[in-house]
C-alpha cells in the first residue's frame, strides 16, 4: 500500500461517489490562508483500491489510481490529474470525465477480481 489516505471501493460503489469522496478529502486538506497542504513538501497521497465485499483481506485489494494533492484548488487538481492544459476547463465537465475514468477502472478491477476467483476455484 502507498502512504497517505486509502479509499476502498466495492461492487456497489458508484464512480460519482468516488469523485465526491476525493472532492471532500481535497476540501479537508485544501490550503487555508497560506497555501499550505499537510505534508506540503511531498503532497498528500490519496489512493483508491477495489476490494470486493466478500474479501476481508485488504492485502488483496486492487489498486485503481492515486492522487497527490498539492496546493492547487479543486479545479487545478482535476486539471493536473486529467492532464488538461490551460485554465478554462469547466469543473463539472472534468468531474464527469474523472467519474468516467473511475467507471472504467472499476469495471476492469471487478473483472480482474472475478477472474482471480475463478482461477482460484479451478
Amino acid at each position: 500500500f502507498r502512504g497517505g489516505d486509502f479509499i476502498f471501493a466495492d461492487e456497489d460503489t458508484k464512480p460519482e461517489e468516488m469523485v465526491n469522496a476525493l472532492r471532500e478529502i481535497h476540501h479537508l486538506y485544501a490550503p487555508k490562508g497560506k497555501g499550505v497542504v499537510p505534508s506540503a513538501l511531498h503532497g498528500r497521497d490519496i489512493t483508491f483500491y477495489y476490494l470486493p465485499k466478500a474479501e476481508t483481506d485488504r492485502t488483496k485489494a486492487i489498486e485503481l489510481t492515486f492522487f497527490t494533492l498539492w496546493s492547487d484548488d479543486w479545479n487545478g487538481t482535476l486539471v493536473n490529474k486529467l492532464h488538461h492544459q490551460g485554465d478554462k476547463y469547466d469543473t463539472a465537465v472534468m468531474e464527469k470525465e474523472l467519474a468516467d475514468n473511475f467507471a472504467s477502472m472499476l469495471h476492469s478491477a471487478r473483472a480482474n477480481a472475478r477472474w482471480k476467483k475463478v482461477k482460484k476455484n479451478a
